[in-house]
C-alpha cells in the first residue's frame, strides 16, 4: 500500500518545493515539475487519475494531460529522470525503515 505522506515527504526532499506550493495553482516550472513528479510517481505506483486529482486538488483530465507531458518529459530530461529516480529511492528507503520499525518489539 502506498504512504502518501512519505511521497509528500520525498517529494519536498527532492524539489525543496513544499506541498502548498504543489497544490497552489502556480504554473512556474519547479511548482510544475513538482506535481509532474508526484503524478508521475503515483500513477507508476497504480494509483488511479482520480486519486491523483484528489490529492492535488485538480480534474481528472488535467491529471490526464499532465500525466502525458510527464511521460514525455521523462524520456527527454536527464534532470527531471535523477530526480525522479531520488524520489523513488527516498520511498523505498523510508517504507523499508517504517517496515522494520514496526517489526521491533
Amino acid at each position: 500500500m502506498l504512504n502518501i505522506e512519505i511521497v509528500w515527504d520525498a517529494i519536498h526532499r527532492v524539489t525543496k518545493i513544499s506541498r502548498e506550493n504543489m497544490l497552489s495553482p502556480s504554473r512556474r516550472w519547479p511548482d510544475v515539475e513538482a506535481r509532474m513528479l508526484f503524478m508521475l510517481f503515483l500513477s507508476r505506483r497504480g494509483e488511479t487519475h482520480e486519486k491523483i486529482s484528489l490529492f492535488l486538488g485538480r480534474k481528472r483530465c488535467t491529471i490526464t494531460h499532465s500525466l502525458h507531458k510527464a511521460e514525455d518529459y521523462y524520456m527527454m530530461s536527464k534532470s527531471f529522470q535523477e530526480k525522479y529516480t531520488k524520489l523513488k529511492n527516498l520511498y523505498e528507503e523510508s517504507q523499508s525503515v517504517r517496515l522494520s520499525q514496526n517489526r521491533l518489539p
